[in-house]
């Protein structure tokens, strides 16, 4: 479980690199934004569709470390690193 979870891990951060867009559009976020994800008519609104994703990913992630530590499959250093880490991404 530990394993597997430090491979999504090294996913998210490769996401997060390869579109450094997520941050900023983080703080713009508002109700037209999820009108946005469906209807995509410009470059922008494609924008949000891979913000979305991001936080979809990272929400998945963080249930799968609380998972993992609740059937006590992650360590605590394990659990503290990814956890507290990611929950500050969203």
């Amino acid at each position: 479980m530990q394993r597997s979870i430090e491979d999504v891990y090294d996913k998210m951060v490769n996401y997060r690199a390869e579109h450094p867009e997520v941050m900023k559009l983080c703080y713009r976020w508002n109700n037209d934004s999820f009108d946005a994800i469906y209807r995509q008519r410009n470059a922008e609104e494609v924008q949000w569709v891979t913000y979305y994703n991001y936080v979809e990913l990272v929400s998945g992630f963080l249930n799968a470390v609380l998972y993992g530590r609740k059937i006590k499959l992650l360590d605590q250093h394990a659990y503290e690193g990814h956890y507290n880490h990611w929950s500050n991404c969203l």
